[in-house]
């Protein structure tokens, strides 16, 4: 399991007892068996709202801020409400706010103090250009579990080139900053995570981004390449590859000299490379039983990589979140990614190898276009 959340599951148990664990382990063998027999026995792990398709950046390997429609509105406060009440009782352990940028919704505080009432576990992803003392102070106090911001170079002209803002390397630096402050004087678990995400722009940066956040204070930090989506191949040139590679011996040296600071597994990394190298990988993906993905404008999705390629499978209606995820259309979706090893996404790469390690049926292989690589001409 990834670090920070561990952390996290452990704070928990703290809070909760031994019972809250069994409860949580109960689900993970009836998510095993759902993945089995064909039918959904138990809620997802995680929810993920995006709460929003807008952004205060323009990144070079992200089409969202695209996908805002001027004739849609985006989920109220009360539907979202609804919402994590109806996330809450399918059952399910905890909700991420993502965006585009959800620092622009005006409730996100209100929202992340809800969903902590609810005894869901709060992770929250920003690029932190937002997040002065005060906002940073409110969302801790609300209750947030894990905050996430990105760094994308190890400095302010490879960070701002990726992310398409002027300035936005020093804002993500002092939400950083003003996050730590406000958790050291709250005294909270709240953990402070990093994502690095690797572009041709910065793919020779990789060790220096990790001395960064290190320096920062952070607690860990998570790198993957740019991956695919419904406007953006992000793909990767043969010679790219090579410094794919090279990535990946770095990140796994370090992760050799900073085992609780890197976030991603050794397992993990091994796949990487394998994938790379053209190798044969075989792996079962439980994203679709794991996981549910909800868009700013109530659209349904089994995983993260169909979120990303706006490939809806089904539509939220207020009321019957829990009647979508256990119907028969639901699972038939399910069905038809049953095989699926189309993509590389981090997020779901890494809860799968947990569940992998009791899979005793066959696995199948992740394609080699898992790994964005294009051919030369």
């Amino acid at each position: 399991m990834r670090k920070k959340y561990l952390t996290i599951l452990k704070a928990q148990v703290r809070e909760n007892g031994w019972g809250w664990l069994f409860k949580q382990g109960t689900q993970y063998f009836k998510i095993l068996l759902s993945a089995a027999s064909g039918r959904p026995l138990t809620g997802p792990i995680s929810a993920v709202i995006t709460l929003t398709y807008r952004c205060n950046q323009q990144c070079t390997m992200c089409d969202y801020p695209s996908r805002t429609r001027s004739d849609r509105k985006e989920m109220t406060t009360d539907q979202i409400k609804s919402l994590l009440g109806e996330i809450a009782s399918l059952p399910c352990g905890g909700v991420s706010f993502y965006g585009g940028e959800p620092l622009l919704r005006p409730d996100l505080v209100e929202l992340i103090e809800y969903a902590n009432n609810l005894g869901l576990m709060i992770h929250l992803n920003t690029n932190g250009y937002l997040m002065d003392t005060k906002l940073a102070d409110k969302i801790i106090r609300a209750g947030v579990d894990v905050i996430t911001l990105s760094l994308d170079g190890s400095n302010p002209e490879t960070h701002d080139h990726q992310r398409g803002r002027d300035g936005a390397f020093d804002g993500v630096v002092n939400a950083i900053r003003n996050i730590l402050k406000a958790r050291t004087v709250l005294k909270t678990n709240t953990k402070i995570a990093v994502t690095a995400t690797i572009t041709s722009h910065n793919i020779s940066e990789v060790r220096e981004i990790v001395e960064l956040a290190r320096e920062l204070g952070t607690d860990c930090i998570t790198i993957f390449e740019a991956q695919r989506l419904e406007t953006l191949p992000n793909a990767f040139d043969l010679e790219e590859r090579n410094q794919l590679l090279q990535v990946n011996r770095t990140l796994l040296d370090l992760k050799d000299k900073y085992p609780n600071f890197i976030d991603n597994s050794k397992s993990y990394l091994k796949i990487v490379r394998k994938l790379l190298l053209g190798e044969d990988v075989r792996l079962k993906c439980f994203a679709p039983y794991t996981d549910l993905f909800i868009g700013p404008y109530g659209n349904l999705f089994p995983c993260d990589p169909l979120l990303g390629l706006n490939r809806p499978s089904g539509k939220y209606e207020p009321g019957k979140l829990r009647e979508i995820w256990y119907s028969k259309d639901y699972q038939e979706k399910r069905d038809k990614l049953s095989d699926c090893g189309l993509c590389n996404h981090m997020c779901h790469r890494e809860l799968s190898l947990t569940f992998n390690k009791l899979w005793i049926f066959p696995r199948p292989k992740i394609s080699s276009t898992a790994i964005n690589i294009r051919d030369g001409d």
